[in-house]
């Protein structure tokens, strides 16, 4: 929450909304930071803590840093793991392979 005379970092989503009023987002800022966070880590090849958050059959769904990411069951063990449910909850330092921001895409090994 923000009290009057905070500064805080926003983004402009609309200018004027036809009555005068400026549309910002604290969010929007927020995922901006945890992305350019989590490309800074990719291009100096450091791990990243992650959540296992949910499973389908192609692989695990974590969250890093507030972002949605993917870990695709090749990539959970040296083994072919049947039971990705087992990994739900389960918090791991993982290796980010592929990420693109625009297509809000994130791929990571662990």
């Amino acid at each position: 929450s923000f009290e009057v005379g905070d500064d805080i970092d926003v983004f402009v989503i609309k200018l004027d909304d036809g009555e005068g009023n400026v549309s910002l987002s604290t969010r929007r800022v927020e995922g901006m930071k945890a992305w350019k966070e989590l490309a800074e880590k990719f291009e100096n090849d450091e791990l990243v803590h992650g959540k296992v958050v949910g499973f389908n059959k192609g692989g695990l769904t974590v969250e890093v840093n507030g972002v949605n990411g993917f870990v695709p069951a090749s990539q959970i063990a040296t083994y072919f793991v049947k039971n990705l449910k087992k990994f739900v909850g389960e918090e791991w330092d993982l290796k980010i392979i592929s990420i693109d921001e625009r297509k809000n895409r994130l791929v990571l090994s662990r």
